[in-house]
């Protein structure tokens, strides 16, 4: 292909998947003016790319148990965020307090703003 045609057919491809690519880090899901704070104990703590992700048992009003995902960035962006973070920072039984967003929708999921933990701690979250 010569040049006179990468340009535009470069350009074309680029502005046909740049949308998905925002789509998904847009965070649209989440609802920004709500901030709810979940106290619960780690079931998981998943330190992968492209965002890393808590999953937190949660007592409920009925008297039993629900399972929260709390969405967070990636990994590096953590790290830069409070360089205490790590792949060991959280690990399953840890008691923990998670100041998130709450996905519009209504569904168990939100986006994580920090972590507090028993003794006060806190480590700030990398938002999506």
């Amino acid at each position: 292909m010569n040049r006179r045609r990468l340009v535009p057919v470069s350009c074309a491809v680029l502005l046909a998947t740049g949308g998905a690519a925002w789509a998904h880090h847009s965070g649209v899901m989440f609802d920004r003016t709500r901030t709810i704070e979940l106290k619960g104990t780690v079931k998981a703590f998943a330190w992968t790319n492209p965002h890393s992700w808590i999953y937190v048992v949660v007592p409920n009003a009925a008297g039993g148990t629900e399972e929260w995902g709390i969405e967070s960035g990636s990994p590096s962006f953590l790290v830069r965020t409070d360089p205490r973070w790590n792949r060991k920072a959280l690990k399953a039984g840890d008691a923990i307090g998670v100041t998130m967003h709450p996905a519009r929708d209504g569904r168990r999921v939100g986006v994580m703003d920090q972590v507090t933990f028993a003794n006060g701690d806190v480590l700030k979250g990398a938002g999506v």
